[in-house]
């Protein structure tokens, strides 16, 4: 259905899982990566590397959440009012698996595939 629908990218929420299957998927409908779609994963930065073409991951910082969190717990421990709302960054790791997207409606010809 999402090929139907000039979908440009995919951003895979669950790591390993979420990325194989849409790699299987997108080429069992003759689809490329990143020819006809992009793909982007989320973390399992080993496992990107083993895909083909290399997956574009995005991965979080685990301590700079590890101090949020303890940070907030002692503000709540302490009665303290607590930001609901933080902003944490994450690094874009760039492998092989976006390209720039296509305008709307255009689809790459069958030469192109």
């Amino acid at each position: 259905m999402l090929l139907k629908k000039q979908v440009t990218a995919i951003i895979a929420a669950d790591g390993e899982n979420a990325s194989g299957l849409i790699y299987r998927s997108l080429d069992l409908y003759g689809r490329n990566v990143p020819g006809d779609i992009s793909v982007i994963g989320w973390e399992a930065p080993d496992f990107a590397n083993a895909l083909t073409p290399a997956q574009t991951t995005l991965s979080q910082n685990f301590a700079e959440i590890a101090c949020n969190a303890v940070a907030l717990l002692e503000k709540l421990m302490r009665g303290e009012t607590v930001t609901r709302n933080i902003l944490l960054t994450y690094k874009l790791l760039e492998r092989d698996s976006v390209a720039p997207a296509r305008h709307a409606g255009q689809r790459p010809s069958d030469s192109e595939r």
